[in-house]
């Protein structure tokens, strides 16, 4: 009995010196824990008996366990592997005067094994079950073949761990140049023109649309514009309001230019010319001239047409870069000398002399206006 209270003895006298570190460790709760038991089993053995040799190699594996080393119980056969060092092992063992406990120098060490977690994830329209056993969400969408971009918004931070059930959302956030067109509409005004045969049209300024291209970045969050941002404004066209002439001059009464019709067709353009007072109105000259090449009232207003646009029926225009003169535009000018030596200053001499010249190249005015429409000159 003494042989076996010694023994048993040994127990807590071995506990008692791991906490003091004589054995090179350190207290800590799992020793404590470890420590309860082994007394437990000290005195459950008095009353009941128990081996000490059985009851000191439980010791010894728990106390292997703690230390990292791998106890083998000789008479048990109990293993314990733990992850560090099993160099302190040897010293309890003596310290227990453990004779049939046998350890190992060797330890298994572990890696420290992760959880499956599953959580849900919502990207693109589309939301699925994703379950992984890695370190940090980052890393699951990596392993899940989820693909981030630079601007892209997490709900959960990519660095931390990703908790089972959680609901991670992916915001897509992409951004777009993109450019419009503002068209600012032009507007048409008349302008009565007491040189223009009544009720004629006669566009004095083309009309332009005014058209302005605006640039812009656009942030996209998952499809949707969330801000635009202007970054260029280029004016493609500025506006140019239409202006249109309306003649109101009333035209000689057509029973007046029948009866000139009726005239003999044999009479001369210079003799007309000579007939013609050089006050009169430019266009009273130009249709009782017009007799004299068998043109009527259509052809009168052509002829109106015509010189509206070259001249306005001013004797005295000049064309500042080509030179051209007068109500018919002569270029140049001289050339309606052979109609009279006065063709500077005459209307009567200038219309003589343009008559002329549109029956000869044109056969008449309403050839040489659609000529003019055509090409913007005769």
């Amino acid at each position: 009995m003494s042989r076996h209270r010694e023994a048993n003895e040994s127990v807590p006298v071995a506990l008692t010196a791991m906490q003091e570190g004589r054995v090179g460790t350190r207290r800590t709760a799992r020793l404590a824990e470890q420590e309860h038991a082994a007394e437990f089993s000290y005195r459950a053995s008095r009353g009941t008996g128990m081996r000490p040799s059985r009851l000191a190699a439980a010791v010894a594996v728990a106390a292997a366990s703690m230390l990292g080393a791998t106890a083998v119980a000789a008479d048990t056969g109990q293993t314990t592997t733990n992850e560090a060092s099993a160099a302190k092992a040897p010293k309890i063992i003596t310290a227990l005067s453990l004779r049939n406990t046998q350890v190992s120098p060797t330890a298994t060490v572990s890696p420290t094994a992760v959880a499956k977690v599953t959580f849900s994830l919502t990207v693109d329209d589309s939301t699925r079950k994703i379950t992984t056993t890695k370190a940090t969400l980052g890393e699951a969408l990596i392993d899940a073949g989820v693909v981030l971009h630079a601007d892209d918004k997490v709900s959960s931070p990519l660095n931390k761990p990703v908790t089972e059930g959680t609901s991670v959302t992916i915001v897509r956030v992409e951004t777009k140049a993109i450019s419009d067109e503002t068209v600012d509409a032009h507007t048409s005004s008349d302008v009565d023109d007491p040189n223009l045969a009544k009720g004629e049209r006669v566009v004095e300024t083309a009309g332009v649309d005014g058209v302005t291209v605006n640039a812009y970045n656009v942030v996209l969050e998952s499809g949707k514009e969330v801000s635009r941002e202007k970054t260029m404004t280029v004016v493609k066209s500025t506006r140019v309001d239409e202006v249109v002439r309306v003649g109101t001059k009333e035209e000689a009464a057509v029973a007046a230019v029948q009866a000139t019709d009726s005239t003999t067709s044999g009479s001369s353009s210079s003799t007309s010319t000579a007939s013609v007072s050089s006050s009169s109105d430019p266009q009273s000259i130009a249709l009782s001239m017009m007799s004299g090449y068998g043109w009527g009232g259509d052809q009168f207003t052509c002829l109106v047409s015509l010189w509206n646009r070259e001249s306005g029926w001013n004797y005295l225009a000049m064309n500042a870069s080509s030179g051209a003169y007068g109500i018919p535009q002569a270029l140049p000018g001289s050339k309606m000398a052979s109609a009279g030596a006065d063709w500077q200053t005459n209307p009567a001499t200038q219309i003589s002399w343009g008559l002329g010249y549109i029956s000869d190249l044109y056969g008449s005015p309403c050839g040489a206006w659609a000529h003019s429409e055509s090409v913007g000159w005769y």
